[in-house]
Formats: C-alpha cells, structure tokens, sequence
C-alpha cells in the first residue's frame, strides 16, 4: 500500500482547515503569562511550612505539569508559530525549557534542524539512539534496557539528553553537519545562565523548599514530557525516507491531559506541521483517520508506554532485538500490541 507523502498530507490537509489556521498571532503569546504566574504562585505556596504533604504532593504535580504546558508552548514558539521575532522567541524558549536545562541555542538547531529534518534516521536524528551499534555498548547499555531503569532514568532523562547533546552528539559523525548551525558558545552562555537562575532560587528557597518547588517539579516535568517523547518515534523504525506516517506516531489520552498538554499527543500531525498551532492538531488527525487510513497510528498513551518499556529496544533493520538477539519483535507483532 502506498503511503502519503507529508507533501500530499499538507496539499489535502491545507484545503480542509480554515484560512486562520496559518495566519501568525502574536496575542497567543500571552497564553506563557498566566503560566508563569501560576507557577510562581503555586511554588511559593508548595514552600509553606507545616503545608500537609498530601496537598504539597498534589500541588507539586500541578506545578510539573504546568511547567510542560509552558514547555509546549515555547516548543511551538521555537517552530515559529504565531512569531517570526527572534528576541521573543529566544525569550520563550529561554523560559520554556529553564527547568530541563536546556538552553535556546541547542534546542532551535538540536529539534528543528536535525530531528525535525532526520527523524529516525540512523545515526543523524539525535532522539533515537537503540540501533545495533548502541548493542556493543557493553554492561552500561544493557543496564539502560531494564524496564525499571527506564523507568526511574525517566524523571530527569528530557535534561540528560540535552546535556548529551550540547556536549557528545554534536561533536559526534554524522551528526556534527545538522549541528552545524549549533553556536556553541552562546549555547554554553545560556546554560550557565540558567544554572545561576536555579542555584540563586534554590538559595533563597532553602533545602526543604527546593526539594518541593524545583526538584521534584523538575522531575515530574520530565517524566510526563517523557511518556510522549518515548512513544513518539522509539515504536517506530529506522527509516531514511521523511514519511511522518512511517517514522513518527502519535497517541490517544484523556481529553483534560489533551487540553493541558496543548495536544502534544498529535505528534504525527505536528510534524506534518510544525509551525501549525496545537489548536488545530485534533481536526488534522480526523482528516488523517479518513484519508489515510490504517497508515496513521494513534494507539493508547499508556498502552504505547507498556509496550515501551517491556519490548526488546533494538532496530536490526528488519525487526526489534535485545542485545543477546533472543527476543525479538516484528512490526506486525509491535502493532498487534499496541491494538492497532
């Protein structure tokens, strides 16, 4: 069966979506204030001593999830949605990502140019790493692959994979052509800049304060963003064409996570269009239901994460492996698990 291209995709899609859904606004902008101010709010009360722990943990969770919407909307920013105005997207951005550690500079050219362009593309696309030659890796790989580890690693694994590629992939062949864009130096400056942000808020929040209102956020941010991350092109394989429907999935959760997550679950549709605002991904993905069929993949988000952490990690070219090659996992075995 012949698969569309993104091209044809954005040629059907154009003439089903309203005018607007292209135009810029800079108003929307303004969505980042009311979350910067709930954050700021819910952190000084999640600081208040003899606070119930109860409530403490729940505000906590609200405080992470708040600072993933901020993140999403700074990512849309970073494709150049709703402003073309570099200052204002470089300040979006910078407040976007502050809690993953991830500075401006490393993110436009590390997710706009190398993955955008290269996703799962073997050993270009920085966001996919499980291929046979990650196998060799010895004790430190397989340990990675335990379910549990992939679990845990999860609560910090959207700052260590920045970290890993400001500091190893873009130095690393073939990589280093898509980073070549990469200002190092100004990357470097951010970053320090906003480890000075943290350490002086750390400071003036004290042990027990920074435990609540920085860590454990910082954390619940990475796991939740994660959830998406891993099931948005890991259960997906290797390929070098720029087929979205091949290379990228999205997946289905619950509407209020929807909402608040600025519809990041339509991940084959943001790829088709990147610069398109999450408003519209839903009627982008009933128009993919109808036009192409078994093609688009949208299976649960928490089924997509089970499967996720219990299938071999490991693309050989035609199936999924583990390193000892004794469980192994075709496509139709993975899509039958995934109940689509």
């Amino acid at each position: 069966m012949r698969i569309m291209t993104d091209q044809e995709i954005r040629a059907l899609v154009k003439t089903r979506l309203p005018k607007e859904a292209f135009m810029r606004s800079r108003w929307k902008l303004l969505y980042c204030l009311p979350l910067i101010v709930s954050i700021i709010a819910l952190t000084a009360w999640v600081t208040v001593p003899d606070l119930p722990w109860a409530i403490r943990s729940l505000v906590c969770f609200v405080i992470g999830n708040v600072y993933i919407a901020l993140m999403l909307l700074a990512h849309e920013v970073g494709h150049g949605a709703h402003t073309t105005n570099r200052k204002i997207r470089w300040l979006i951005l910078f407040i976007g990502f502050l809690v993953y550690l991830i500075p401006p500079s490393l993110w436009v050219v590390w997710h706009n140019v190398a993955h955008h362009s290269h996703s799962n593309q073997p050993g270009i696309d920085p966001d996919n790493f499980d291929d046979q030659e990650a196998s060799k890796r010895g004790i430190l790989h397989k340990i990675g692959q335990v379910p549990i580890v992939k679990l845990l690693g999860g609560f910090f694994a959207l700052t260590m994979q920045g970290q890993n590629v400001l500091w190893h992939l873009s130095f690393k062949k073939p990589n280093r052509r898509v980073f070549k864009l990469l200002r190092k130096r100004n990357a470097i400056i951010e970053l320090a800049l906003m480890f000075i942000i943290w350490i002086s808020t750390a400071r003036f929040l004290g042990v027990s304060g920074s435990l609540w209102g920085i860590l454990l956020p910082m954390m619940i941010a990475n796991a939740v963003i994660m959830s998406y991350v891993i099931t948005n092109h890991l259960l997906c394989p290797f390929c070098n064409s720029s087929h979205s429907l091949v290379t990228t999935m999205s997946v289905r959760t619950w509407k209020i996570v929807d909402f608040c997550h600025l519809h990041f679950s339509h991940h084959t549709e943001h790829h088709i269009f990147p610069a398109l605002s999450h408003r519209y991904y839903p009627e982008v993905r009933r128009i993919l239901e109808t036009e192409v069929g078994a093609a688009y993949k949208a299976p649960s988000h928490w089924r997509a994460v089970y499967v996720f952490l219990t299938m071999p990690r490991i693309w050989n070219g035609a199936e999924f492996v583990d390193a000892s090659g004794t469980r192994r996992m075709n496509l139709a075995e993975l899509n039958a698990r995934l109940q689509i």
